[in-house]
């Protein structure tokens, strides 16, 4: 895969910090509505992978944008913090994506309704 081909495929994801706080709140609202179809129940590895690193990760990283976000309380720290949570936070969220796409019981409506490509748009770029 070349450098033009990656950055294609990585373009689905939202740069803009409010955008992607929107789709990744999305993204985990939707899945935590739908954990068990989409094969993340609580008593799974993937069900604890889910609770224990990426769910925790979120957080943080939600926590940091509101922080950021606050015109009161925004610095240049700040914004250094929030960018690299968000970079911590996006490996998980790849992740994510990648395993949801390639488990066949995950429809492409659940990818979209998740903010994520469907398997037709993402094989439109490979």
């Amino acid at each position: 895969m070349n450098i033009v081909q990656v950055v294609i495929l990585l373009a689905w994801m939202e740069r803009n910090h409010a955008k992607f706080n929107d789709q990744a709140k999305r993204t985990v609202d939707y899945l935590l509505a739908n954990r068990a179809a989409l094969g993340y129940a609580a008593n799974t590895p993937a069900g604890e992978w889910l609770d224990k690193v990426f769910l925790p990760a979120y957080i943080a990283y939600n926590a940091r944008y509101d922080t950021w976000k606050n015109p009161a309380t925004r610095t240049s720290p700040d914004m250094r913090m929030l960018e690299n949570t968000e970079k911590d936070f996006m490996v998980l969220y790849r992740q994510l994506h990648a395993t949801l796409k390639a488990a066949t019981y995950v429809d492409d409506n659940a990818l979209m309704q998740m903010g994520f490509p469907t398997r037709a748009r993402a094989s439109l770029h490979q």
